[in-house]
């Protein structure tokens, strides 16, 4: 029985619509980005498929990958026999691109030689911070750490209401700038860091939420669970009451 690895697909762990599938040697490989999380890793999975399809757990214990770039855990390994695997991958030096090969150890030798492979690369994005900024006084307020109440922007009432600008920091810096989203709570202010990055907060609410996030899965929509970073904004009112002498008998 011939058996080659006929497929390879990389998903991102906490977004499996987030996957690309393997392409042969010599050719161009598809790109995955993954969103770094709160504890500073990408969780991985990586599916092996084998031809013929009845090829069992004997031969999926003979393929194997190897990961290239800083730092993988585990650096290279054995798919289980149900041809699943999975890396954690943490920028090192640097690093935050990798490169996933996958191949059938024909010859058993535990080592990548002549076989045929399948490889992928890998993107491990960051977004550092999210800054959002008063456009008439430059008040600004930065969320740049995950976890804990959000930060709050207090700002005075305007009318017509209040002009904020919103900025981002992400790595790796030639990221495409497009892919990193953002929406502002309160308004139907939404856009990416490619474009427009301006919301106006109208005068009837005071409170806002600006959120910033990756678009890991490509659908041009920030979901909840890409949220990354968040800073409150609340829009004062100052209201003058002016005192009244109430004289005796009165």
């Amino acid at each position: 029985v011939v058996v080659k690895l006929d497929k390879l697909t990389a998903s991102e762990n906490a977004n499996s619509n987030n996957n690309v599938d393997g392409s042969p040697a010599g050719g161009t490989n598809l790109t995955l980005y993954v969103c770094e999380n709160d504890d500073g890793v990408g969780l991985v999975d990586l599916k092996a498929v084998l031809a013929p399809a009845d090829a069992g757990p004997e031969a999926y214990g003979k393929t194997r990958f190897k990961v290239d770039g800083e730092d993988s855990t585990p650096p290279n390994g054995v798919f289980s026999a149900t041809g699943t695997a999975q890396i954690t991958l943490k920028s090192k030096n640097g690093n935050r691109r990798f490169t996933v090969t996958a191949w059938y150890d024909c010859d058993n030798d535990k080592a990548l030689g002549a076989e045929k492979t399948l490889a992928v690369d890998i993107v491990l994005v960051k977004l550092e911070s999210l800054t959002v900024t008063d456009s008439a006084s430059g008040k600004s307020q930065t969320d740049s750490a995950p976890g804990g109440p959000n930060p709050t922007l207090y700002l005075c009432h305007a009318p017509g209401g209040v002009e904020v600008n919103l900025s981002a920091s992400f790595l790796p810096a030639d990221y495409d700038r497009s892919k990193i989203l953002w929406k502002v709570d309160g308004t139907a202010a939404s856009g990416n860091f490619g474009g427009g990055t301006t919301a106006t907060l109208v005068p009837h609410t005071t409170r806002f939420t600006a959120k910033a996030g990756i678009d890991c899965n490509g659908n041009g929509d920030l979901g909840d669970d890409e949220i990354k970073r968040e800073v409150d904004v609340v829009v004062l009112t100052v209201e003058l009451v002016f005192p009244r002498y109430i004289g005796e008998g009165d």
